[in-house]
């Protein structure tokens, strides 16, 4: 985030008991004194560091002296004396939203706010909130990450964020259900989610014989047309346990429909996933993976490395034994589902993915477009690899040299490792109608890579690929 290491980026803007700011690149929840007696209750019940929340920790004076000086820069000293505490948010290396995630994660996202929230209702406390920006994925896990969504529950009444869990979860989730989708980027242009009216004019006729679907969509929405929300008897759930029950009902039965939701990436095969299996030879696939090994093995420990095109992960499970975290960008949403298990079944707890199109990523939303940054201004690495993947942009993309060396100026702040397919290669040969071409070659691209990036190596692979390793130049930096 380029301005990070200079001022305070606030981040979040809508909770009135605090907000969540970047600073020198790492993330800051302020808490207001309107939550002081709520964070009391959980740090007495044992919450703030609770299995599914993202660790929350104190920091020390110096560091909180100068977090309060650069916030008054923002705003006047008065704001200040509202600030009760302040705590460093750990373990998020890379922030991804929802339609950047996979159908498969909005699923579990969608599954640990409701075990958060069934966890919560016998200490009496509840969930202020149920909305897919909550979560976090670190090392394949979601965890719950705004600390300021759990409060003291007033009344016994079931869980009110109900409404706001269908739009967010289970309204994207049954679009998926129905096949009206099979990825989630959609949720790009509905960042509030879809309503039960919007849902309702979508799903097909068939959707109607669904016993869930008929009370939680088209029940709901008869109850607006009727202007009856408001009309629900609570003198029902005046009985603490009464309401208890209910609720733990409410959130299994929505649980369960949840799991037995499947999505594309269950039965489908993609084009890519089998692509180290059966696409290229096995000795181009050893002697890659042993120089690039031997690339890192000469660079050393890095922070934080980005896999451009990840496919399944091959590639990117070798960088996270030399970075403090990776994360693979991949725009095949079935490939983003093999990272996934892999990072779950292996336990890669450095490692996180991002179903994203770099020729199409999405921009900022929200207020100012600063409460959901842009993939550019996230997407940060000191090691930034793209294998195999500028032949994609040149030829399927229409994308130039110059197009390309923007991009990775954006993104690649040390190193970076390019692997450069010719002309005449096979895989080129098959996208390529060879209509326009103008200087496609190894030495024009390294020669518009000069500008800003200095040749360290160069390694052939085979005999139409070659990895070439860059370092960023200090003229570029500045």
């Amino acid at each position: 985030m380029n301005q990070t290491n200079h001022k305070i980026v606030r981040l979040s803007f809508r909770d009135p008991d605090g907000f969540v700011c970047n600073y020198k690149d790492n993330f800051y929840r302020v808490i207001f004194q309107s939550y002081a007696l709520d964070f009391e209750q959980l740090q007495q019940k044992q919450l703030v560091n609770h299995p599914l929340l993202v660790p929350h920790v104190a920091i020390h004076a110096d560091l909180y002296s100068e977090i309060i000086a650069a916030l008054v820069i923002l705003y006047d000293p008065g704001f200040i004396t509202k600030i009760f505490t302040i705590l460093a948010i750990k373990e998020i290396p890379f922030i991804t939203y929802p339609w950047e995630w996979t159908p498969t994660q909005l699923k579990e996202a969608a599954l640990c706010t409701l075990s958060l929230q069934r966890q919560l209702i016998p200490l009496r406390l509840t969930l202020k909130d149920a909305t897919f920006y909550n979560i976090q994925f670190i090392g394949g896990k979601p965890y719950f990450i705004d600390l300021l969504s759990i409060k003291t529950a007033e009344k016994a009444y079931p869980w009110h964020p109900y409404g706001q869990f269908l739009r967010k979860f289970v309204n994207p989730l049954l679009l998926i259900k129905y096949k009206l989708f099979t990825n989630l980027k959609f949720l790009a242009a509905f960042p509030d989610g879809f309503n039960q009216n919007q849902i309702a004019s979508l799903l097909p006729i068939k959707s109607r014989f669904n016993l869930f679907c008929l009370l939680n969509v088209f029940l709901l929405k008869r109850l607006s047309d009727g202007k009856n929300e408001g009309k629900i008897n609570l003198a029902a759930f005046e009985d603490v346990k009464v309401g208890q029950n209910k609720a733990l009902q409410l959130i299994d039965y929505v649980g369960d429909f949840i799991r037995d939701i499947r999505t594309q990436s269950d039965t489908k095969v993609s084009v890519w996933n089998n692509y180290y299996n059966e696409d290229v030879s096995n000795l181009y696939h050893l002697n890659k993976y042993a120089a690039i090994t031997e690339i890192m093995e000469n660079i050393g420990p890095i922070n934080r490395a980005i896999d451009l095109g990840a496919n399944t992960g091959e590639y990117s499970k070798l960088l996270c034994k030399y970075a403090d975290a990776v994360l693979s960008i991949e725009f095949d949403d079935t490939c983003c589902d093999e990272i996934l298990k892999t990072i779950q079944i292996e336990q890669i707890n450095n490692w996180q993915v991002a179903n994203v199109d770099l020729v199409n990523p999405t921009g900022g939303v929200g207020w100012m477009s600063r409460e959901r940054l842009t993939i550019m201004s996230r997407m940060k690495g000191d090691l930034v690899c793209a294998l195999a993947i500028i032949h994609h942009f040149f030829f399927t993309n229409r994308k130039g040299f110059q197009d390309i060396v923007d991009l990775f100026i954006v993104i690649a702040s040390d190193h970076l490792i390019v692997e450069f397919v010719d002309l005449n290669d096979e895989k080129v040969m098959l996208i390529n109608n060879f209509e326009g071409v103008v200087n496609y070659s190894k030495e024009e691209f390294i020669n518009l890579m000069n500008g800003s990036f200095k040749l360290l190596n160069s390694i052939e692979v085979s005999e139409t690929r070659t990895l070439l390793l860059f370092k960023r130049t200090i003229a570029a930096i500045d």
